[in-house]
């Protein structure tokens, strides 16, 4: 297995101290196979014949099930020859990937270091038989998810990004200038900037008051974002989702695909994984613009839980990784899907994830309803993550965004323009709390730079990014559960200043 040793190189760096030690990680509870314990073939059910139907699995072993994979299947009653198994998307083993087939030739496909599972389509007797046996953690249908984004406006077309915003070389490009604001809240001091050239999301994550039009469109690019100059330098975010344009100049070489079940090299078919990460961390479209981003690709229209699973893994063994290297700053995981079951396995894995010290934010769903029955924003009574819920420009709360005491906080999520797939420099509007969870990952990864004692602390970060969000502000939440109505904000007193010859914003 190779080491990764990705650092980043951005604009505007920071010296960022090394990292802590990593919490103990609780497993599951492990059941050792017992002695004389039936295979699948000798096993009985009481599903009826008729309704027997094939369906498509996950299986997670326990944790002290330390045996190799060829003895696992051979107890539970199959003989099985090992073939060529795929890979993650940079040809890196991060996750001892192998495939074996079945003598009835039946596929099983195995993963995880940390979390040893397989998947396998059978019967649905056979899953029941499966699921009994003491060394079995856990059994799940491999549920397909969808993207928390909501279809496209009518009209809404990719389009090209100024060239007057790409950087050139070291300097700082046009549309950024440094600013003597004194700094925000309690953070330390340091230099601050300011850019003329961004969305509006940006400006609103970093003004007390509600953004105003001026007779600007809210998809222009001539709103006032300010941020501190380290930005999330050193810091890691990965982005789970639909496959990623590397290519795009907004990235500045920062973005590296990490995995992808498809071996399509995390293509992105769709522009939704394109569009979350430059609202993470591009220069143009960014909330943290120094961020180090690892594409995890867990599909394009419909992610199944064992690829979040396979791709979640990826995350955490690379973490873990890199958290012994000198300048590690912290690393940050964004999910901007969901669905309708929770699931045991899915969870397992994100409490995995938050154990070993990665700080997560997720999006609350666009169903507009209570968010507490959805994955995964209905882990966040569990786990501290983020859930995020989505506003419009005037600070509305989004009619799809759902809502409860499963969501965290809000951020903007409406006609969010950021970086796409269909070129290296288009751009599109989309909507969702897709797009609101990002700016938090980015939020986050902003704060770790300036904060690196919380750099293996979700739930200190989860206090400390909340403690910043402005109460009061979100309108529009009458005859809805009570729950997470603060807007993400980076404490920037007042509103940005006007430049010269503009009106106040």
């Amino acid at each position: 297995m190779k080491s990764v040793t990705f650092l980043s190189t951005s604009l505007i760096l920071a010296t960022i101290p090394s990292a802590f030690a990593i919490p103990t990680i609780k497993g599951v509870e492990a059941r050792w196979v017992k002695s004389g314990a039936k295979s699948v073939q000798e096993s009985n059910t009481n599903v009826a014949a008729a309704a027997d139907a094939e369906q498509d699995y996950i299986v997670v072993l326990a944790d002290d099930e330390k045996r190799p994979w060829p003895e696992v299947f051979k107890s539970m009653g199959w003989n099985t020859t090992e073939t060529p198994a795929a890979r993650s998307a940079d040809g890196d083993d991060l996750l001892s990937f192998r495939a074996f087939e079945t003598d009835e030739g039946e596929s099983i496909q195995t993963f995880g270091t940390h979390m040893r599972a397989f998947t396998m389509t059978m019967k649905q007797s056979a899953g029941e038989s499966v699921k009994a046996l003491p060394n079995v953690a856990i059994l799940e249908k491999d549920h397909k998810r969808a993207w928390a984004v909501m279809p496209r406006k009518a009209g809404s077309r990719p389009r090209n990004m100024p060239r007057s915003v790409i950087p050139d070389g070291q300097s700082l490009p046009q549309g950024f200038e440094i600013t003597k604001r004194q700094a925000p809240g309690n953070s330390s001091a340091g230099e601050f900037l300011q850019q003329s050239t961004a969305p509006w999301n940006l400006q609103r994550v970093s003004s007390q008051g509600t953004v105003t039009s001026n007779g600007r469109r809210v998809t222009d690019l001539n709103f006032d974002y300010r941020f501190e100059r380290k930005s999330g330098a050193g810091v890691d975010v990965y982005v789970v989702d639909s496959g990623f344009n590397f290519q795009h100049v907004d990235f500045g070489g920062r973005l590296k695909v990490l995995f992808s079940p498809a071996q399509d090299g995390g293509k992105d078919t769709i522009g939704h994984g394109t569009h979350t990460s430059g609202t993470v961390g591009s220069l143009t479209y960014g909330v943290a613009k120094n961020v180090n981003l690892f594409g995890i690709k867990v599909g394009d229209e419909a992610p199944t839980d064992s690829a979040l699973v396979a791709g979640i893994e990826t995350a955490i063994a690379q973490h873990n990784q890199r958290k012994t290297l000198p300048g590690f700053a912290g690393s940050v995981m964004s999910l901007s899907l969901g669905g309708p079951d929770l699931g045991q396995t899915l969870f397992a894995i994100m409490q995995r994830a938050s154990q070993a010290g990665m700080h997560i934010s997720v999006s609350a769903g666009n169903d507009n309803r209570d968010a507490c029955g959805d994955f995964p924003a209905g882990f966040s009574r569990q786990i501290p993550l983020f859930s995020v819920g989505a506003t419009d420009v005037n600070d509305n709360r989004a009619t799809f965004s759902n809502f409860g005491p499963c969501v965290d906080i809000h951020a903007p999520g409406v006609d969010i323009v950021s970086t796409f797939n269909t070129g290296p420099q288009s751009v599109d509007s989309l909507m969702g709390t897709s797009m609101a969870c990002p700016a938090v990952s980015g939020m986050i990864a902003a704060e770790l730079a300036l904060n690196p004692n919380l750099r293996l602390d979700p739930a200190g970060m989860k206090r400390h990014i909340l403690s910043k969000g402005l109460p009061n502000v979100i309108k529009g939440t009458q005859g809805v559960t009570p729950g997470g109505f603060l807007m993400l904000n980076n404490d920037f007193p007042g509103n940005p200043a006007p430049r010269a010859g503009q009106r106040a914003r």
